[in-house]
């Protein structure tokens, strides 16, 4: 039989993706100057994850497309209804950039 594909369950199996998520949103608020607006970057990680939810249940609906849900769920999250689609992206992907910096394998992956 000949292999076609491989597939990798990476997230907290191999790959960190709760520490990578937390440093991650960490420094993307320090940059952003927003650390003050939580009480701490694990109520920030809470809100960022239950907006993910919400808003993802929206696009599974077919409610929105994928780049529409990332862009509500900062509106969201910044509570600016008013943000334009090129700053949301905008945000969005330094937020993206922060956590990719971020990734690491577990220690005995």
């Amino acid at each position: 039989m000949t292999i076609r594909a491989v597939l990798w369950d990476v997230d907290d199996t191999i790959f960190d993706y709760a520490r990578a998520d937390r440093v991650g949103m960490s420094a993307h608020l320090t940059a952003e100057g927003l650390v003050d607006g939580y009480a701490s970057v694990d109520q920030a990680l809470g809100r960022w994850r239950e907006l993910t939810a919400i808003h993802w249940r929206i696009f599974e609906a077919g409610g929105v497309d994928f780049q529409e849900q990332r862009r509500e769920r900062v509106r969201a999250f910044l509570e600016r209804p008013g943000l334009t689609a090129a700053e949301a992206d905008g945000w969005f992907e330094r937020y993206v950039a922060h956590y990719e910096a971020a990734w690491e394998l577990f220690p005995d992956a």
